[in-house]
């Protein structure tokens, strides 16, 4: 089987899901597989599922975050980056993301807050570092 076989992965997991609704992870892989496919709007839903049946489902609610970041939905991604800080507030990657969709929603404080986190977790984090910088001369 091809590993890239996405299309196939959906079926599968989809099988799985008709099998056992209730399996949080079945979702959760099914909505990583439509993401690689593009199909953002659906993983969004498939990771929905997932944190109904799993509440601390981290990943999920990462992934979730970027879906809605892509479709534009800013507010939306922004809680879920702060579901997952609140699970997970050690990853630096998150406050950073976090900092983008304040940016985006014209919430400078917070987003500047959120890049200074970030750069406290990863001194080194050059995207930070540049976001950062570029609100403060603002």
């Amino acid at each position: 089987m091809d590993l890239k076989d996405y299309r196939k992965a959906v079926e599968d997991f989809t099988t799985v899901i008709r099998l056992q609704p209730s399996n949080g992870k079945a979702y959760y892989n099914r909505g990583v597989a439509k993401d690689a496919l593009g199909e953002y709007g659906s993983a969004e839903t498939d990771y929905t599922e997932t944190v109904k049946l799993i509440s601390d489902f981290r990943e999920a609610y990462y992934n979730r975050a970027f879906d809605r970041f892509r479709q534009g939905d800013y507010k939306a991604s922004e809680e879920d980056f702060t579901c997952f800080i609140d699970l997970k507030g050690d990853y630096a990657p998150a406050w950073y993301n976090r900092a983008v969709t304040r940016e985006k929603q014209g919430k400078r404080d917070g987003a500047i807050s959120d890049y200074r986190k970030a750069l406290q977790l990863k001194p080194d984090y050059r995207e930070a570092r540049d976001g950062l910088t570029r609100l403060e001369r603002n």
